[in-house]
């Protein structure tokens, strides 16, 4: 790895050089400009602005995403031109890892070789500003900077807010590749270790790589995030951003139970955190500067959170609605029959449960336990019946989350074969008494005359 220049002129502020440490111990008023704080052998810069704006009660802190193909020279700092707009102090951490290599965009302020603890450094540093400060701060971040954000809410012991976009939740479920080249730029010594991924199918490489993570010890998973009592979250995330709502929303959203839905599009757990699934553009893109700067006014001016997000759901109809299904959903939520449409016989499915807009249903049809045809996901609870015979029908339906919910029914003559099931009874009288067998995942299933039972 070449040596790499630092540019503090580029900033126009003072510079403060000291050491990490001495910067912890020391507890003298601080000044606007650049601190570049001696850290085991590299650098950790912060860029702190407006310092002594006595008109705010709070301030951004902000951690950077990744940067563009023409990176420039360290530090990097975010933010700068959003505070100066809402007339609010500034803290900007430069993530360290960065300027360890040319070619490395993105590292989530995770760690590299020389600051392998660097997140519990950077939370330790942050309490030490803020017990300086008589702000309140507010993290603010998206994707990579996202990440650091939700990974700080839970390791510093201040009270803090955070308004993050579209973030990855786990380092190991986004762009391996990326995460290849922060691993090789980061921790040079692994080399060997990535270059035995790299010689595996390339289906093999993002599993391989979670367990180099895991080894490592570093701190790459916030799915399970825990927040800090009086902490607020406010997660964003854009609708058709689909690998990360696959991969970094699914995660987070299903480790933390009893969300409650308020609005087509909004979500809060434990009135800690608020999500907020809406529609500003194409894939992995940041909301607007003007919607970002919209939600920062309402938390400086003291806006109930959820009044905040709800505001944000408004102005999507139905169209929109982000269905969920309920805790207690189970396989007898889903019926089914063969209607006549308009001299056409079709699959119908029904589910019983409120929030029934966008949910998306799918069927297996069978004949003599074969899948004659398999319908894919789709938003209508409306099937064609298929040419050839079938017998029995699997029926799906799944939430956004994820969720699935599934039945078996058999058919006889295009008429759908009533289940008997009693939840009172034993499996054993169900057998015997009703023909049926149940299962917590596939619910009842009618045993016809092709099933064979052995006592």
């Amino acid at each position: 790895m070449s040596e790499i220049i630092f540019d503090y002129g580029k900033w126009n502020t003072q510079l403060f050089n000291t050491s990490y440490y001495d910067f912890l111990l020391n507890k003298e008023p601080l000044d606007n400009g650049i601190y570049s704080l001696q850290l085991d052998g590299a650098k950790l810069d912060i860029l702190i602005q407006d310092i002594h704006n006595t008109l705010s009660k709070y301030c951004l802190v902000v951690f950077g995403g990744a940067l563009s193909l023409e990176k420039g020279k360290p530090p990097f700092f975010s933010g700068s031109n959003l505070a100066r707009q809402l007339k609010v102090p500034l803290i900007a951490i430069s993530d360290p890892s960065l300027a360890l290599s040319n070619e490395l965009k993105l590292a989530w302020y995770a760690g590299n070789h020389l600051q392998k603890e660097l997140p519990k450094k950077i939370a330790l540093l942050l309490d030490s500003i803020f017990e300086r400060l008589n702000y309140k701060p507010i993290l603010l971040a998206g994707s990579g900077g996202g990440f650091a954000s939700l990974l700080q809410l839970s390791l510093l012991n201040t009270e803090v807010d955070a308004l993050i976009w579209n973030p990855q939740t786990n380092i190991a479920k986004y762009n391996t590749k990326a995460v290849i080249r922060y691993l090789l730029d980061s921790f040079p010594y692994l080399k060997s270790d990535i270059d035995k991924i790299l010689a595996l199918p390339k289906i093999e490489h993002a599993k391989q790589t979670e367990i180099l993570l895991k080894r490592m010890e570093l701190l790459y998973d916030v799915s399970n995030l825990k927040i800090k009592a009086n902490s607020k979250l406010i997660y964003l995330q854009n609708i058709s951003d689909v690998l990360h709502i696959k991969e970094q929303l699914f995660p987070f959203y299903m480790k933390h139970n009893n969300w409650t839905k308020h609005h087509y599009t909004v979500f809060s757990y434990a009135e800690s955190m608020y999500l907020h699934i809406g529609s500003w553009g194409e894939g992995h893109i940041a909301p607007p500067v003007d919607m970002l700067k919209a939600i920062l006014s309402k938390i400086i001016e003291g806006i109930d959170y959820k009044d905040i997000v709800n505001n944000l759901s408004y102005k999507y109809d139905e169209n929109y609605n982000i269905p969920i299904f309920p805790e207690k959903i189970s396989a007898e939520n889903l019926t089914c029959k063969i209607n006549d449409f308009q001299g056409i016989k079709k699959l119908e499915i029904g589910l019983d449960i409120q929030d029934k807009l966008n949910i998306e249903y799918a069927v297996y049809f069978i004949n003599k336990n074969e899948r004659v045809r398999i319908d894919w996901y789709q938003k209508s609870n409306i099937f064609d019946l298929p040419e050839q015979e079938f017998d029995k029908v699997h029926l799906f339906a799944k939430d956004f989350f994820d969720r699935k919910v599934q039945k078996i029914f058999l058919i006889r003559k295009n008429n759908i074969i009533k289940i008997n099931y009693n939840e009172k009874e034993s499996i054993g009288y169900n057998i015997l008494q009703n023909n049926t067998w149940h299962t917590p995942r596939f619910g009842s299933v009618l045993l016809g005359p092709e099933v064979g039972i052995d006592w």
